[in-house]
């Protein structure tokens, strides 16, 4: 559909359903859903469908569409339909979209907690307001290569802290969990950028809430750079200050926006250090095995030197009793 043609209540007269579905598809887009697979397809007046959200798989919904001739009425009973095909295909979310009119006792059965309920009216003002966002929509072009705005956030904080700490020691015991803390946080952090709607078109308020959120970064920095692990986790340190860099640098080329380069370079960094630190765990337990493993031939060592000992004054003494 034109960007510059408004669509009309008489567009909906005699509709063909390969066009309905195509106002249909430009709406579900908006909502970040897909289709999924085919329900039912009716002599191209009725077709239901299983969409899935693109943000979240487990998100899935039943999309009906009733396409009506001229002055013809819908099913006075499809609300049943439509309830009933939601309890088969195990599904609380709804789309349901007609170029007709639905009787208030009909939707008012469809009505319910994340049911959408699409008439004429309701599909025009909503591709008449895609229309207009698309028209008017600024796209900003992303800055070419050059010091990324992070890296230089970074080292600011750094220089301005210039102080002696004094080093934590970070028992084995702890590694795992503490590991875990800056993990959890930089999943979160990508699924946010992940869930943005366009990436290339920031808000103020995002672009704000970013900002803060390296700003919370920073401090962890400084954590990350007193720890002090033995010696079989030494590189954990490194790793840590690694993600929590890429990180900062990573939100930077994706609010200041930086090149395209530079958040895939950022973001697959980000995204190896996480692969080595979620993977602590193993090596963490397999670490602990070992030292118990030690541990027990130690003690079994020892256990047998002390029974030599015993065993060797034992001797002596008899054989001092003996010459007595």
């Amino acid at each position: 559909m034109s960007e510059d043609d408004n669509i009309k209540y008489e567009d909906f007269y005699n509709i063909s359903l390969k066009n309905f579905y195509e106002m249909v598809t430009e709406i579900l887009h908006d909502f970040h859903f897909a289709v999924h697979r085919s329900v039912f397809d009716g002599q191209g007046k009725r077709r239901i469908e299983i969409w899935r959200s693109s943000k979240d798989e487990n998100d899935n919904a039943l999309v009906w569409l009733e396409v009506i001739d001229g002055e013809k009425d819908i099913d006075p009973y499809i609300s049943t339909d439509v309830l009933r095909t939601m309890n088969e295909e195990n599904v609380i979310k709804l789309f349901f979209f007609t170029n007709g009119s639905l009787e208030k006792k009909e939707k008012e059965v469809l009505d319910g907690r994340e049911h959408y309920i699409f008439t004429p009216t309701d599909i025009m003002e909503t591709i008449n307001a895609l229309d207009k966002k698309k028209k008017y929509k600024h796209q900003k072009k992303r800055k070419p290569k050059g010091v990324p705005s992070g890296y230089t956030v970074l080292k600011n904080y750094l220089k301005n802290r210039q102080t002696e700490r004094g080093l934590v020691t970070v028992p084995t015991s702890k590694v795992t969990m503490i590991a875990e803390k800056y993990t959890k946080m930089a999943r979160s952090i990508l699924d946010e950028v992940d869930r943005m709607e366009d990436i290339n078109n920031i808000t103020p308020d995002i672009r704000d809430k970013f900002k803060k959120i390296q700003h919370d970064i920073l401090p962890e920095v400084l954590k990350v750079s007193v720890f002090n692990f033995t010696d079989k986790f030494t590189d954990v340190k490194t790793r840590l200050f690694s993600l929590l860099q890429y990180l900062l640098i990573y939100i930077g080329a994706v609010i200041e926006y930086e090149s395209e380069d530079e958040m895939k370079r950022s973001r697959e960094q980000v995204e190896l250090e996480l692969q080595y630190l979620e993977g602590l765990e193993t090596s963490v337990d397999e670490y602990k095995v070992t030292l118990m493993e030690r541990a027990q031939k130690i003690a079994w060592k020892l256990l047998y030197m002390s029974i030599a000992v015993i065993v060797f004054f034992g001797s002596f003494f008899l054989l001092m009793m003996n010459e007595k």
